[in-house]
């Protein structure tokens, strides 16, 4: 066996959230607690979307909901809207919308029962703000700094690996991304012509599109190239430029992901966490640092989807023996290997690679494994909650000075929504399991393309680590090649825009050039 530390989980946000904003007015879609609905320019809570991609026969449509006042947008036989909660919603009400780009790269938004287009002031074209991506640090390993994105959009170096260092990348469209503070969310790095890097609020603009691409002339990491200007985002290392050629100290990155492969580990049963002295395990309410745990991926011979547990606390690994006792040991060996799969309970199961034992957690908290073939419940059932690292936003500072506690309330905030573990995402050996994250982030990545799912992108890329022959162990091969596993094709391809508006090869093969994803996994590509 052996440990590959050159692959790691992707952290992403979900679920997938959006501004709906109309083209001719740039005025976004918004919704009141009534269900009433109305255009505004604001760009807060209330004008943002989640899109939910739909089950079954409506697979290729989505479902909009108010992340606000969590209505569904739906149509009536009139052709109104309005928004109101699935149970409360009337037969003929039409909660699902069929999304097509346009020539002009807006889209529109149809009724799928009734036929109906989504329409403000009588057009019907619209802007899709996505506010969800992959999140990262973005290091240059030659001055050992991470870019930081302050309040005030400014930007400079810093030897801190915090959450003014994360920022999101965006899917664009023909494997371009925009760039946005995490913490910060309205900040969009962007480039001029003059070769200055800045912040805008302005998501759509030009200069705010980049490419993630390998670094060229032998250079270890990633470039991030301005689509507008071709130039290279580089650093003296205190300040940001951008450089019209490769300077390979300067323009040489390194893209880590935002959670640093650390999780908190809870059971589904119970909201308890696994924690642990420096010999024991056990477990705990808490969400503290022995409750951390880094997750290492491992490739035997023959094996798929095996992990080890490390915590990050004590630097043990997690075991169990054959009699279903866990404890923790000082290295890793095949009996601190464990199997992840799939759990129809909405998580994972975790199985001793050496025992075939589950790891499970009864009522009383008390870790134990128990023979996988005969217990496969909730008990038996784990989330990997993501360890997301320390922030707090313009908004928030305002409302603690207000409260007279900044200190106290600094200690942790986190955006909605964090997924950093593939068999929790809903990549499974059958497809992409319907309403799971997998099934967002397809509707994205497909919206973001103009209609397919690119052959290098992130939902081929994953679905083929979590399809049938390649499991973990095969991760490495898969980053690098985007590859798609047999009848799995079929399931992420051609997710919601029209098809119509694309041939077959499009369809099939996505925009070219190929993306490389997930972007921490760039060693790999």
């Amino acid at each position: 066996m052996r440990m590959l530390n050159d692959v790691c989980f992707p952290c992403i946000e979900m679920p997938l959230r959006c501004f709906l904003t109309s083209r001719p007015h740039d005025q976004r879609l918004s919704s009141r607690p009534d269900g009433t609905i109305f255009c505004s320019r604001n760009p807060e809570a209330w004008e943002e979307w989640l899109m939910l991609r739909g089950d079954g026969p409506h697979a290729n449509e989505v479902k909009l909901i108010s992340r606000s006042h969590q209505t569904l947008l739906v149509m009536k036989p009139d052709g109104y809207t309005t928004a109101c909660s699935e149970q409360s919603m009337p037969e003929d009400y039409d909660p699902l919308w069929k999304i097509r780009r346009s020539a002009d790269g807006g889209f529109s938004l149809s009724s799928v029962h009734h036929g109906r287009y989504l329409s403000f002031k009588g057009s019907r074209q619209w802007n899709i703000e996505f506010q969800t991506g992959e999140l990262c640090f973005i290091s240059n390993p030659h001055y050992d700094k991470r870019v930081k994105c302050g309040m005030s959009g400014s930007l400079e170096m810093t030897h801190n690996w915090k959450g003014w260092e994360v920022f999101r990348f965006i899917e664009a469209g023909d494997g371009d991304v925009r760039i946005t503070s995490w913490t910060h969310k309205e900040k969009v790095l962007c480039a001029d012509q003059e070769g200055h890097v800045l912040t805008t609020e302005n998501l759509l603009g030009d200069w705010g599109k980049w490419r993630v691409e390998s670094a060229p002339d032998g250079a270890h990491g990633v470039v991030i190239k301005s689509v507008s200007h071709g130039t290279y985002l580089s650093s003296c290392g205190e300040r940001l430029y951008a450089s019209p050629q490769f300077e390979h100290k300067a323009s040489t990155w390194h893209l880590e992901s935002a959670h640093s492969q650390n999780y908190f580990i809870s059971c589904a049963a119970h909201d308890k966490r696994i924690s642990t002295s420096d010999s024991s395990p056990f477990t705990s309410p808490n969400r503290g640092a022995r409750e951390e745990w880094k997750v290492g991926v491992v490739e035997m011979m023959g094996e798929d989807n095996l992990i080890t547990l490390k915590n990050c606390t004590h630097g043990k690994f997690l075991t169990s023996n054959e009699d279903g006792f866990v404890c923790m040991a000082d290295h890793v060996g095949p009996d601190q290997v464990w199997k992840a799969r799939h759990s129809p309970h909405g998580g994972i199961f975790m199985i001793s690679n050496s025992y075939n034992r589950c790891l499970a957690c009864n009522d009383d908290g008390h870790l134990y494994t128990v023979p996988f073939e005969d217990h496969q419940g909730t008990w038996e059932t784990w989330s990997l909650e993501p360890k997301m690292p320390h922030t707090f936003s313009k908004e928030q500072k305002k409302k603690w000075i207000l409260t007279g506690s900044l200190i106290a309330a600094s200690a942790m905030m986190v955006p909605l929504g964090v997924v950093g573990i593939i068999g929790a995402m809903g990549f499974t050996a059958e497809g992409i399991a319907a309403g799971s994250v997998a099934a967002g982030m397809m509707s994205a990545e497909a919206i973001a393309a103009g209609g397919g799912v690119l052959a290098g992108g992130t939902v081929a890329t994953l679905q083929s680590i979590g399809a049938v022959g390649l499991g973990l162990a095969g991760t490495s091969v898969a980053m690098g090649a985007g590859a798609v596993i047999g009848a799995t094709t079929a399931g992420i391809v051609c997710a919601v825009a029209g098809e119509e508006h694309f041939d077959a090869d499009y369809i099939n093969n996505g925009p070219k050039p190929s993306e490389k994803r997930p972007f921490c996994n760039w060693r790999v590509w």
